[in-house]
């Protein structure tokens, strides 16, 4: 009971004792916002060497390049290496969002500049408390206001705690070294998703073609010409239901149902009912006109047929395991299902993502706000159809690429979990 009453935190690096100090940021940091050059005069701008710093530029983390530039015309001040910068306007997704300057910079009004005085904070440490409470900016921002912003003052009470110089630098050291270790996985997963990008459009320009006996084939053969059809002389399309989540639930039934917002936001290209999570049909919802016809089964693709936005508009997965479920398709999703066997398993899903494709589907898309395709204009895109064998390669070579961008996002969610659990427990 005295640790929770007493400022000191509940994991501690050996050697350090004693209650951490409590303040406000005012305190401890002098506190001051940038200007913004008149963008219409562009001499401003043209052929500037000093960094300019907007709220899209922070990135809770280093600051060495900008986008933008101006010279020294703009009479802006330039701010000294190792200010800490915190976004002020742009909603509760950029309000509290945090930079720190390695080289000199001039910032927009729409940013606070803090830097640290009389060394009783080290500037890395600021950061890393501001990160790790960057939720309390909500508090500071307020819901009666119209506009969810804050001012230069409410950063001045916004309140740190900390304890002497030297365990302030243990700390943001140790910290900075499980934040370089998240930035080389999120760079690896970037690296592994252009990889992919890259092999797709080539894959399937057929810039790059895969050979039936693989690289060690001495005799050189290859696979014949893709044949070329319409969507709708290889697929079928199978009616679906409209139901919306208030007819779904998590806890049980005799049918599942894909919904399409989860097409858009978490299912992956290839659906295995085993490692996704789909929601069940509540037991009171007449299904009584349900044809068995109408259950998924492996190879259909089941697509969003409406969207925001042009970028998902006609996002696909292919149904590659329903082990022993009932799964249906629902609310504006177009069902698709194989007329011969045209594609293995697992290819279409592919297919159905690539640039050769989706161009298609984006085109024939429809609507002002909300954006929608149909089954019968579906029916006529172009689609690719190779042999078997190289389907087969295809698919297994992009499944390859995804699990390891699925095994890297793992570790990151692992080592992102394990670094709030280390925040809550290493700051009070």
């Amino acid at each position: 009971k005295m640790t929770a009453q007493l400022n000191i935190p509940k994991l501690r690096f050996p050697g350090f004792e004693g209650e951490w100090m409590k303040h406000k940021l005012a305190d401890i940091a002098s506190i001051r916002s940038g200007s913004t050059p008149l963008r219409s005069n562009r001499l401003f701008f043209d052929n500037g060497d000093i960094l300019w710093v907007k709220t899209t530029d922070l990135n809770n983390s280093f600051i060495i390049d900008t986008e933008e530039k101006i010279t020294p015309h703009a009479n802006a001040r330039v701010n000294p290496v190792d200010s800490v910068l915190v976004a002020m306007y742009g909603g509760f997704n950029q309000i509290g969002r945090t930079g720190y300057l390695k080289v000199p910079a001039a910032t927009n009004q729409a940013l606070s500049v803090l830097n640290t005085k009389e060394n009783k904070v080290s500037p890395l440490y600021l950061l890393i408390w501001l990160n790790a409470k960057i939720n309390l900016w909500k508090e500071f921002a307020g819901s009666s206001r119209k506009d969810p912003n804050i001012t230069g003052s409410d950063v001045g009470q916004f309140p740190i705690s900390f304890p002497s110089l030297p365990e302030q630098i243990k700390i943001a050291s140790f910290l900075s070294k499980v934040d370089k270790k998240l930035t080389q996985l999120k760079k690896e997963k970037q690296l592994l998703e252009q990889y992919k990008k890259g092999m797709m459009q080539k894959i399937f320009s057929q810039e790059v073609r895969f050979k039936p006996g693989g690289r060690t084939d001495e005799k050189g053969e290859e696979f014949p010409d893709w044949e070329e059809n319409a969507f709708g002389d290889v697929y079928e399309f199978i009616s679906t239901n409209s139901l919306s989540r208030e007819f779904l639930n998590y806890e049980g039934g005799e049918y599942r149902n894909i919904h399409y917002g989860d097409i858009h936001t978490k299912y992956t290209t290839l659906f295995d009912v085993e490692h996704e999570t789909v929601p069940f049909i509540n037991q009171d919802v007449n299904l009584n006109r349900l044809h068995r016809k109408q259950y998924c089964l492996p190879g259909d693709l089941i697509i969003a047929d409406a969207s925001e936005d042009y970028m998902d508009i006609g996002k696909a997965i292919e149904i590659v395991n329903i082990g022993e479920e009932n799964i249906l398709a629902g609310l504006h999703t177009i069902h698709a299902r194989q007329k011969n066997s045209a594609f293995e398993v697992g290819f279409g899903g592919y297919l159905l993502k690539s640039e050769l494709v989706r161009l298609q589907i984006m085109r024939i898309a429809q609507g002002a706000k909300v954006l929608g395709i149909s089954s019968t204009r579906l029916a006529e895109i172009k689609i690719p159809v190779p042999e078997k064998k190289e389907q087969t390669k295809i698919a297994n070579f992009l499944s390859a690429i995804d699990k390891k961008i699925n095994h890297t996002q793992t570790q990151i969610d692992k080592a992102e979990q394990w670094k709030k659990g280390l925040l809550q427990q290493m700051f009070v």
